[in-house]
C-alpha cells in the first residue's frame, strides 16, 4: 500500500481539552484540523457527555426506555436516533 503524505493521518493534541485525535496532515498544516472532542462530535465521558452537561436532567432520564439505546455518559447533547425508520429523540422525561 502506498502512503500519501497529504492525506495520511497524524496524531494531534488538542490545546483546550488536551486529548489526542487523528487528523490528516494537510489539515494540520493548514490549521483546518479541529478536535472532535472540543467541537462536540465525540464525547469525553464525565466531561462533555449529556450526563455531565445536564446533571439536572438525569433524575428525569427514562432509564427503562433508553436502556438498550444509549448511555447518557456516552452521547452528546444533540443526539438523535432513528429506529424502525422513524426519527426520534431520546426520551428524557420519566413516565409519570
Amino acid at each position: 500500500m502506498k502512503s500519501d503524505p497529504i492525506t495520511d493521518l497524524v496524531l494531534g493534541l488538542a490545546p483546550t481539552c488536551h486529548n489526542d485525535y487523528n487528523a490528516e496532515i494537510i489539515d494540520m498544516v493548514n490549521g483546518d484540523a479541529d478536535c472532535p472532542y472540543c467541537s462536540g462530535r465525540k464525547v469525553i465521558p464525565g466531561k462533555t457527555s449529556f450526563a455531565a452537561l445536564h446533571p439536572d436532567l438525569m433524575n428525569e432520564w427514562n432509564w427503562i426506555n433508553n436502556y438498550v439505546l444509549v448511555n447518557p455518559d456516552e452521547i452528546t447533547e444533540n443526539i438523535q436516533i432513528t429506529s424502525g425508520g422513524f426519527p426520534s429523540v431520546i426520551l428524557i422525561t420519566s413516565m409519570n
